[in-house]
């Protein structure tokens, strides 16, 4: 098995060294795929040539799995990847904006609707208010109706009934 410096991996792999230093530390524990040699303080790493098989496999699978227009993919981090056409970016786009718009004028409507819920328990509460009282006063009118008439009785003469 052949070992090459992250350098030399970068080359082989077209990405940068920061970012085969990135695999390093996620493939690190397997030994098969990377090597790690002390000098003084620093860490100095090596890959095998599996390691860059399977970093060439890993981008080929996801460059295959992004030419899926359409198709999320679901990473094992819990991220969602879709893929769009430029149509389909600015659809979304755009659908995002009148999202956002629409989002906006319903808070705005909820609001005017709370407001006017709450206009409408006030009335409500003075009306029902208005209507006690009026019953008080009728109650007290047919009190007096039926007082002025049983005075109006007695003084004709007229004997009240004992079962009223």
């Amino acid at each position: 098995m052949e070992w090459f410096t992250t350098n030399e991996a970068a080359e082989a792999l077209k990405i940068s060294s920061t970012r085969v230093r990135q695999l390093v530390q996620k493939h690190k524990s397997n030994k098969e795929l990377v090597k790690s040699t002390k000098k003084k303080t620093r860490t100095i790493y090596s890959v095998s040539t599996k390691f860059i098989e399977v970093c060439q496999t890993n981008r080929a699978n996801f460059n295959d799995n992004l030419l899926k227009v359409g198709e999320p993919i679901e990473q094992p981090n819990g991220t969602i990847i879709e893929v769009f056409t430029a149509e389909q970016y600015e659809q979304f786009e755009k659908q995002l904006k009148d999202y956002h718009t629409i989002k906006k004028e319903l808070e705005e409507i909820e609001v005017r609707f709370k407001e006017h819920i709450a206009d409408l328990r006030n009335e409500r509460n003075y009306l029902r208010k208005s209507l006690d009282n009026q019953q008080e006063q009728f109650s007290k009118l047919l009190q007096a109706v039926q007082q002025r008439n049983l005075i109006e009785a007695t003084e004709k003469g007229i004997k009240p009934n004992e079962n009223a």
